[in-house]
């Protein structure tokens, strides 16, 4: 799998080399806060040409390389990997594609709108057969490669200073989303050990329940039995001993009632 960064600095062509030179590229943009985290929907006038184009691109290398890997599966494998591609999903990724990208409200991107058109129409032909071979698997991730090239070269036709800010725009929000997602992750992680949490704590209440049974104190009606709560913490040997009375009456019930 090729890491998103680096196939994004390598979109800049020459450009790429002196993004991480020029600090101010990001700059470019004026609705782009400065520093810290930033997301989509914290820019005004939503995501540039530039980064569309950029998104387009990782997006179609993506559904190429699942298309391929696909095609070289059997049936049972594609089910098992969740590489099982039918001409209903393939149709939907292109119009999410579309739709994501607004690639259709960028004149420069005509071709590569009509090449994507193209892979749905493919869809739309294996439709009855609900299935799709690997032969069209394969000539819909030709036609994504098609596309991709077609963004390149819309890309690369931009003005230098708008590619590089393209590019340090689309590496900030990449860094932002992998940190959230990070952030994500540990949140449902900890959400997870708030069971073990709920179990400690519920030891702890029962232990404390013990502790004020022996002191005369009287909780609540719906109380757990002393019979009840022993057992959970002690276990039936240590219950058995606590209601036949204290080691100390053990001792004295063993002793002659008649000194000799």
């Amino acid at each position: 799998m090729i890491d998103r960064r680096t196939a994004l600095a390598s979109l800049g062509g020459c450009c790429a080399p002196a993004l991480f030179a020029l600090t101010g590229a990001a700059r470019a943009t004026a609705s782009v806060p400065e520093e810290g985290f930033i997301f989509e929907e914290d820019l005004k006038d939503g995501l540039t040409p530039a980064v569309r184009m950029l998104r387009t691109v990782e997006q179609t290398e993506f559904q190429e390389q699942m298309l391929r890997k696909s095609a070289a599966l059997s049936n049972e494998d594609r089910f098992a990997q969740g590489l099982l591609v039918g001409p209903d999903q393939l149709k939907t990724s292109v119009d999410m594609l579309l739709q994501n990208s607004q690639l259709r409200e960028l004149l420069a991107c005509a071709p590569a709108v009509r090449s994507l058109d193209g892979i749905k129409s493919l869809a739309d032909r294996c439709r009855d057969s609900k299935k799709l071979s690997p032969k069209d698997l394969l000539q819909a991730a030709d036609q994504f490669v098609v596309a991709r090239g077609q963004v390149r070269q819309a890309f690369n036709r931009l003005p230098p200073e708008e590619q590089m800010a393209g590019i340090a725009l689309a590496l900030r929000l990449r860094a932002s989303e992998d940190e959230r997602a990070r952030s994500d992750k540990e949140e449902a992680e900890r959400a997870e050990g708030s069971a073990e949490s709920q179990q400690a704590l519920k030891e702890v209440v029962v232990d404390s329940e013990v502790r004020r049974r022996r002191l005369g104190q009287r909780t609540s009606a719906n109380e757990l039995s002393q019979k009840g709560v022993e057992r959970a913490l002690y276990g039936e040997q240590k219950v058995e001993i606590s209601f036949k009375g204290s080691p100390f009456e053990q001792l004295k019930q063993k002793l002659p009632t008649q000194p000799r």
